[in-house]
């Protein structure tokens, strides 16, 4: 059996080749329990942009939210939020379980890498456009999954999208407001507005 490294490096393989086992592989990385797995399948679909990933990102983003929520729990040795740049790796009190664990250490990645992906499709149904649109003003999202989410609104946005661009626009961390901003007069200009 390869190592999780092995697998996370034949994601790019995968999406090089674009063949019918590629994507099986892909999809199966996608949809896998370990979230190095999803995120790795998630950058390398960033050179594969087939509506047939469509779903799987959708779900994977989902599951993604049913995880909790990454703030630094409460009496660990490092404080802030995900977004705070930490030398080493914090100590968890042992009331701590490993999924609370993982999800303070995925922090945002996962989502990040879907948008990226997303943000390489032309148009996003309807139902995908009103989950990313959520992610783009909720502020106990990382700010960088913020950003990424105004990226693809930006891209592949409907009207609807404005508002929630203009918005997020307003947002309290620097990056994730500049590229509302940005995503915001893309979207104007896609639309012919």
């Amino acid at each position: 059996m390869k190592s999780v490294l092995h697998q996370m490096e034949a994601a790019f393989q995968y999406a090089k080749s674009q063949d019918e086992s590629a994507f099986r592989a892909l999809i199966e990385m996608l949809e896998n329990e370990n979230w190095r797995l999803n995120y790795s399948a998630a950058v390398a679909l960033e050179d594969w942009s087939d509506p047939r990933f469509l779903p799987a990102l959708t779900r994977l983003l989902e599951r993604e939210d049913r995880e909790p929520l990454y703030e630094l729990p409460q009496g660990c040795s490092a404080g802030g939020h995900a977004g705070t740049i930490f030398i080493g790796q914090p100590s968890f009190p042992s009331q701590y379980t490993l999924r609370e664990i993982e999800a303070w250490r995925r922090r945002g990645r996962v989502k990040q890498a879907v948008c990226f992906a997303l943000a390489k499709f032309s148009s996003l149904p309807a139902g995908l456009l009103r989950h990313l649109e959520k992610y783009a003003v909720n502020q106990k999202e990382d700010h960088m999954v913020r950003a990424a989410a105004s990226r693809v609104l930006g891209a592949c946005g409907d009207r609807d999208s404005l508002a929630v661009l203009a918005l997020a626009s307003d947002d309290e961390e620097w990056c994730a407001k500049t590229e509302a901003r940005k995503a915001l007069a893309a979207l104007k200009l896609k639309l012919g507005l």
